[in-house]
Protein backbone atom coordinates (compact mmCIF):
# COMPACT_ATOMS: atom_id res chain seq x y z
CA UNK A 1 0.00 0.00 0.00
CA UNK A 2 1.25 3.43 -1.09
CA UNK A 3 2.20 5.65 1.91
CA UNK A 4 0.15 9.08 1.92
CA UNK A 5 2.37 11.89 0.44
CA UNK A 6 1.68 14.36 2.86
CA UNK A 7 2.78 11.25 5.77
CA UNK A 8 6.72 11.55 3.95
CA UNK A 9 7.28 15.12 4.91
CA UNK A 10 5.54 15.24 8.01
CA UNK A 11 8.60 12.59 9.17
CA UNK A 12 11.02 14.77 7.63
CA UNK A 13 13.69 15.94 10.39
CA UNK A 14 16.78 18.54 9.41
CA UNK A 15 19.51 18.20 11.75
CA UNK A 16 17.29 17.19 14.12
CA UNK A 17 14.42 19.68 14.08
CA UNK A 18 11.15 18.23 12.44
CA UNK A 19 9.47 20.12 9.29
CA UNK A 20 6.73 22.43 9.57
CA UNK A 21 3.63 22.87 7.62
CA UNK A 22 1.64 25.60 6.01
CA UNK A 23 -1.30 26.01 4.38
CA UNK A 24 -3.28 28.49 1.82
CA UNK A 25 -6.22 29.81 3.19
CA UNK A 26 -9.95 29.84 1.25
CA UNK A 27 -8.91 33.21 -0.06
CA UNK A 28 -5.87 34.51 -1.43
CA UNK A 29 -5.15 37.71 -2.75
CA UNK A 30 -1.19 36.44 -3.38
CA UNK A 31 0.30 35.32 -6.88
CA UNK A 32 2.91 33.03 -6.15
CA UNK A 33 4.78 31.04 -3.01
CA UNK A 34 7.10 33.47 -2.57
CA UNK A 35 4.36 36.92 -2.08
CA UNK A 36 2.40 34.63 0.09
CA UNK A 37 5.50 33.65 2.42
CA UNK A 38 6.50 36.87 2.29
CA UNK A 39 3.16 37.79 3.97
CA UNK A 40 2.96 35.04 6.61
CA UNK A 41 6.33 35.62 8.00
CA UNK A 42 6.54 39.59 7.76
CA UNK A 43 9.37 39.43 10.57
CA UNK A 44 11.58 37.62 8.90
CA UNK A 45 13.54 39.09 6.42
CA UNK A 46 11.94 38.48 2.25
CA UNK A 47 14.95 38.24 0.62
CA UNK A 48 16.07 35.34 3.04
CA UNK A 49 12.56 34.18 2.40
CA UNK A 50 12.72 34.43 -1.31
CA UNK A 51 16.40 32.89 -1.64
CA UNK A 52 14.99 29.93 0.58
CA UNK A 53 12.22 28.75 -1.86
CA UNK A 54 14.54 29.33 -4.80
CA UNK A 55 17.33 27.26 -2.91
CA UNK A 56 14.31 24.14 -2.88
CA UNK A 57 14.06 24.39 0.76
CA UNK A 58 10.29 24.97 0.40
CA UNK A 59 8.47 21.23 0.07
CA UNK A 60 5.46 19.71 -1.46
CA UNK A 61 4.35 17.04 0.22
CA UNK A 62 6.13 14.39 -1.89
CA UNK A 63 8.99 15.79 -0.96
CA UNK A 64 9.64 17.63 -4.26
CA UNK A 65 10.91 21.44 -4.08
CA UNK A 66 8.87 24.24 -5.03
CA UNK A 67 9.65 26.59 -7.63
CA UNK A 68 9.78 29.69 -6.92
CA UNK A 69 7.59 31.51 -9.41
CA UNK A 70 4.66 28.80 -8.64
CA UNK A 71 1.60 29.77 -8.88
CA UNK A 72 -0.34 29.71 -5.52
CA UNK A 73 -3.55 27.40 -5.11
CA UNK A 74 -6.58 27.46 -2.17
CA UNK A 75 -6.17 24.80 0.25
CA UNK A 76 -2.44 23.89 -0.90
CA UNK A 77 0.32 22.44 1.43
CA UNK A 78 4.05 24.05 1.66
CA UNK A 79 6.32 22.53 4.30
CA UNK A 80 9.77 23.87 5.34
CA UNK A 81 12.65 23.22 8.08
CA UNK A 82 12.49 26.66 10.51
CA UNK A 83 16.15 27.76 10.66
CA UNK A 84 17.89 30.31 12.60
CA UNK A 85 21.47 31.25 11.88
CA UNK A 86 21.31 33.91 14.67
CA UNK A 87 20.22 31.10 17.38
CA UNK A 88 22.09 31.91 21.06
CA UNK A 89 24.07 29.07 22.55
CA UNK A 90 22.58 27.61 25.35
CA UNK A 91 25.74 26.17 27.87
CA UNK A 92 23.59 23.94 29.62
CA UNK A 93 22.79 20.16 28.63
CA UNK A 94 19.73 18.04 30.19
CA UNK A 95 21.40 14.76 32.02
CA UNK A 96 19.70 11.54 32.00
CA UNK A 97 17.99 9.84 34.58
CA UNK A 98 16.59 6.89 32.86
CA UNK A 99 16.29 5.03 29.67
CA UNK A 100 15.33 1.81 28.39
CA UNK A 101 14.11 0.71 24.46
CA UNK A 102 10.59 2.92 24.93
CA UNK A 103 11.35 6.03 26.61
CA UNK A 104 14.26 8.29 27.88
CA UNK A 105 14.06 10.87 31.34
CA UNK A 106 16.11 13.32 32.03
CA UNK A 107 16.68 16.12 34.30
CA UNK A 108 15.57 19.42 31.95
CA UNK A 109 17.82 22.37 32.57
CA UNK A 110 16.81 25.95 32.78
CA UNK A 111 16.98 28.03 29.83
CA UNK A 112 16.94 25.04 27.75
CA UNK A 113 13.72 24.65 25.90
CA UNK A 114 12.07 21.20 25.36
CA UNK A 115 11.17 21.47 21.77
CA UNK A 116 12.27 24.51 18.73
CA UNK A 117 9.38 27.01 19.55
CA UNK A 118 10.37 30.81 18.64
CA UNK A 119 14.10 31.61 18.14
CA UNK A 120 15.28 27.94 19.12
CA UNK A 121 15.94 25.26 17.32
CA UNK A 122 19.27 23.57 17.65
CA UNK A 123 19.68 24.42 21.43
CA UNK A 124 16.50 22.67 22.77
CA UNK A 125 16.42 18.91 24.63
CA UNK A 126 14.64 17.02 21.59
CA UNK A 127 16.94 18.63 19.12
CA UNK A 128 19.87 17.50 21.11
CA UNK A 129 18.94 14.36 21.93
CA UNK A 130 18.06 13.53 18.41
CA UNK A 131 21.43 14.77 16.85
CA UNK A 132 23.39 13.00 20.05
CA UNK A 133 21.69 9.38 19.53
CA UNK A 134 21.02 9.69 15.64
CA UNK A 135 17.11 8.44 17.05
CA UNK A 136 14.67 11.02 15.14
CA UNK A 137 11.85 9.36 16.72
CA UNK A 138 12.50 10.82 20.05
CA UNK A 139 9.42 13.12 21.16
CA UNK A 140 8.76 14.52 24.47
CA UNK A 141 5.26 12.92 26.04
CA UNK A 142 4.94 16.46 27.55
CA UNK A 143 6.43 19.93 27.77
CA UNK A 144 8.00 21.95 30.57
CA UNK A 145 8.75 25.87 30.05
CA UNK A 146 11.99 27.14 29.05
CA UNK A 147 12.85 29.00 32.61
CA UNK A 148 11.68 25.89 34.18
CA UNK A 149 13.99 22.80 35.15
CA UNK A 150 13.15 19.17 36.03
CA UNK A 151 12.15 15.99 35.34
CA UNK A 152 11.41 15.43 31.10
CA UNK A 153 9.72 12.10 29.51
CA UNK A 154 10.30 12.04 26.48
CA UNK A 155 9.76 8.74 23.97
CA UNK A 156 11.68 6.76 21.64
CA UNK A 157 9.64 4.93 19.22
CA UNK A 158 6.64 6.42 17.69
CA UNK A 159 4.66 3.05 17.91
CA UNK A 160 4.73 4.14 22.15
CA UNK A 161 4.04 7.41 21.87
CA UNK A 162 0.18 7.92 22.03
CA UNK A 163 0.64 5.91 25.08
CA UNK A 164 2.22 7.83 27.37
CA UNK A 165 1.19 11.19 25.63
CA UNK A 166 -2.33 9.98 26.77
CA UNK A 167 -1.34 9.65 30.29
CA UNK A 168 -0.62 13.23 30.42
CA UNK A 169 -3.81 14.72 28.91
CA UNK A 170 -5.67 11.94 30.89
CA UNK A 171 -4.07 14.16 33.84
CA UNK A 172 -3.02 10.34 34.72
CA UNK A 173 0.72 11.57 35.93
CA UNK A 174 1.18 12.53 39.70
CA UNK A 175 3.54 15.87 39.10
CA UNK A 176 5.39 17.32 41.34
CA UNK A 177 7.19 20.49 41.62
CA UNK A 178 9.25 22.91 43.98
CA UNK A 179 8.78 26.12 43.74
CA UNK A 180 10.44 29.35 45.89
CA UNK A 181 8.21 32.10 46.15
CA UNK A 182 8.38 35.58 47.21
CA UNK A 183 6.50 35.54 51.12
CA UNK A 184 2.72 36.59 51.56
CA UNK A 185 2.33 35.93 55.68
CA UNK A 186 -1.56 35.82 54.96
CA UNK A 187 -1.19 32.46 53.24
CA UNK A 188 -1.16 28.83 55.37
CA UNK A 189 1.03 25.99 55.72
CA UNK A 190 -1.77 24.31 53.03
CA UNK A 191 -4.14 25.26 50.71
CA UNK A 192 -5.94 24.38 47.38
CA UNK A 193 -5.46 26.72 44.69
CA UNK A 194 -8.97 26.46 42.30
CA UNK A 195 -8.96 29.23 39.31
CA UNK A 196 -9.96 30.20 36.05
CA UNK A 197 -6.77 30.86 33.59
CA UNK A 198 -7.24 31.98 30.32
CA UNK A 199 -4.40 32.76 27.62
CA UNK A 200 -4.04 36.25 25.69
CA UNK A 201 -5.45 36.75 22.06
CA UNK A 202 -2.48 39.14 22.18
CA UNK A 203 0.62 38.28 23.71
CA UNK A 204 1.93 35.11 25.10
CA UNK A 205 0.86 35.85 28.42
CA UNK A 206 -1.82 33.98 30.91
CA UNK A 207 -3.89 35.78 32.81
CA UNK A 208 -6.56 34.80 36.08
CA UNK A 209 -10.40 35.34 35.20
CA UNK A 210 -13.96 36.01 37.88
CA UNK A 211 -15.40 32.14 36.07
CA UNK A 212 -15.54 28.90 37.12
CA UNK A 213 -12.09 27.31 38.29
CA UNK A 214 -10.25 25.62 34.90
CA UNK A 215 -7.05 24.70 36.90
CA UNK A 216 -6.60 23.41 40.07
CA UNK A 217 -2.92 22.92 42.16
CA UNK A 218 -2.16 21.79 45.89
CA UNK A 219 0.44 23.92 48.24
CA UNK A 220 2.09 23.21 50.72
CA UNK A 221 4.72 25.19 52.28
CA UNK A 222 8.09 23.14 52.73
CA UNK A 223 10.19 25.71 54.25
CA UNK A 224 10.78 29.37 55.01
CA UNK A 225 14.15 30.90 53.79
CA UNK A 226 15.84 34.44 53.91
CA UNK A 227 15.79 34.23 50.08
CA UNK A 228 11.73 33.15 50.02
CA UNK A 229 9.14 30.10 50.82
CA UNK A 230 9.73 26.97 49.23
CA UNK A 231 6.62 25.09 48.35
CA UNK A 232 5.55 21.67 47.22
CA UNK A 233 2.90 22.49 44.43
CA UNK A 234 0.86 19.10 42.46
CA UNK A 235 -1.29 20.17 39.77
CA UNK A 236 -3.62 17.85 38.65
CA UNK A 237 -4.55 19.60 35.41
CA UNK A 238 -1.93 21.42 32.70
CA UNK A 239 -2.69 24.82 31.99
CA UNK A 240 -0.17 26.87 30.31
CA UNK A 241 2.10 28.82 33.21
CA UNK A 242 -0.62 27.18 35.72
CA UNK A 243 1.94 27.33 38.42
CA UNK A 244 3.82 30.80 37.64
CA UNK A 245 0.21 32.59 37.32
CA UNK A 246 -1.46 30.97 39.92
CA UNK A 247 1.24 31.64 42.60
CA UNK A 248 1.68 35.24 41.00
CA UNK A 249 -2.10 36.17 41.67
CA UNK A 250 -1.56 34.93 45.29
CA UNK A 251 0.97 37.82 46.17
CA UNK A 252 3.29 34.93 46.40
CA UNK A 253 5.39 35.30 42.77
CA UNK A 254 7.93 32.57 41.78
CA UNK A 255 11.68 34.28 42.51
CA UNK A 256 13.02 35.13 39.56
CA UNK A 257 9.90 35.01 37.60
CA UNK A 258 10.56 37.72 34.74
CA UNK A 259 6.62 37.17 32.91
CA UNK A 260 4.52 36.78 36.20
CA UNK A 261 2.94 38.99 37.43
CA UNK A 262 4.56 41.98 35.32
CA UNK A 263 6.42 40.69 32.11
CA UNK A 264 10.16 42.37 31.97
CA UNK A 265 12.08 42.30 28.62
CA UNK A 266 13.18 38.56 28.47
CA UNK A 267 16.28 39.37 26.68
CA UNK A 268 19.20 38.46 26.88
CA UNK A 269 18.85 35.69 29.36
CA UNK A 270 20.30 36.24 33.34
CA UNK A 271 21.52 32.77 33.56
CA UNK A 272 22.94 33.63 37.10
CA UNK A 273 19.32 34.37 37.83
CA UNK A 274 17.03 31.23 36.93
CA UNK A 275 13.50 30.82 37.23
CA UNK A 276 13.01 29.19 41.07
CA UNK A 277 10.66 26.30 39.83
CA UNK A 278 11.60 22.56 39.12
CA UNK A 279 9.85 19.89 38.45
CA UNK A 280 10.95 17.36 41.51
CA UNK A 281 8.83 14.28 40.53
CA UNK A 282 7.01 12.19 37.66
CA UNK A 283 4.72 9.51 38.44
CA UNK A 284 2.62 7.26 36.66
CA UNK A 285 1.43 3.92 35.90
CA UNK A 286 3.43 2.48 33.14
CA UNK A 287 0.77 1.87 30.13
CA UNK A 288 2.60 -1.06 28.69
CA UNK A 289 3.95 -2.92 31.74
CA UNK A 290 1.39 -1.76 34.25
CA UNK A 291 4.10 -0.80 37.02
CA UNK A 292 4.37 2.17 38.94
CA UNK A 293 6.72 4.14 38.35
CA UNK A 294 8.43 7.27 39.77
CA UNK A 295 11.17 9.18 38.42
CA UNK A 296 12.90 12.41 40.56
CA UNK A 297 15.06 15.42 39.76
CA UNK A 298 18.75 15.49 41.00
CA UNK A 299 18.67 19.37 40.69
CA UNK A 300 18.04 21.87 43.41
CA UNK A 301 16.83 25.49 43.28
CA UNK A 302 20.05 27.39 43.29
CA UNK A 303 18.64 30.65 45.57
CA UNK A 304 17.60 28.65 48.47
CA UNK A 305 20.71 29.07 51.18
CA UNK A 306 21.37 25.81 52.43
CA UNK A 307 23.69 26.73 55.22
CA UNK A 308 20.94 28.18 56.86
CA UNK A 309 20.33 26.87 60.45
Amino acid sequence: MKRPDHLYMSSQTLHGVASSLLVTPTEIPWQTVTEFFVARFPHLNPQALAAKIAAGRVYYDDGSPVPVDAPLIPGQRFWYFRENPNEPDIPFDADILYEDEQILVVDKPHFLSTTPVGQFMKHTVTTRLRNRTGNMAITPAHRLDRATAGVLLLTKQRAVREAYQSLFLRREVEKTYHALCHPNPELPEQFEINLHLKENTDNMFVRVLDAPPNSHTSAKRLARHSTGDLYELRPSSGRKHQLRCQMAHLGAGIVNDIWYPVAQDPSPDDFSRPLQLLAKKLAFIDPFSGQRREFVSRKQLTEIDTDES
